[in-house]
């Protein structure tokens, strides 16, 4: 296993109650975790004015609610820069790898 540990534009923020506080590239995602057991307080601003938060259906699947996030946009890891998209479902990939990273990522080189 490789650690990829020199990210500078993707940080857990926090954990909470079923759901991961993440920082994609300056833009404040909560989506759900089930390993995410714990329910600790919430203290932390962006878990009240997220970019976007994904909320999952008690029917399977779920979809996103949009606040303040583009489109698109990129972010970067040492040489690699990665097109980041939501689509309508929790997961996505890293374009044809199949990781479950939480976005459809392209990357370049």
């Amino acid at each position: 296993m490789w650690i990829a540990n020199n990210w500078k534009e993707y940080e857990v923020l926090d954990c909470s109650s079923g759901e991961k506080l993440e920082n994609w590239g300056g833009y404040s995602l909560i989506r759900p975790d089930p390993q995410v057991i714990w329910d600790t307080e919430k203290t932390l601003k962006e878990w009240k004015r997220p970019s976007a938060h994904y909320h999952r259906s008690n029917r399977g699947g779920g979809e996103w609610e949009f606040f303040n996030l583009p489109e698109q946009w990129n972010i970067h890891y040492r040489d690699l820069t990665f097109n980041l998209k939501p689509f309508s479902f929790k997961h996505r990939t890293l374009s044809g790898t199949g990781c479950k990273l939480g976005l459809v990522f392209r990357y370049y080189k």
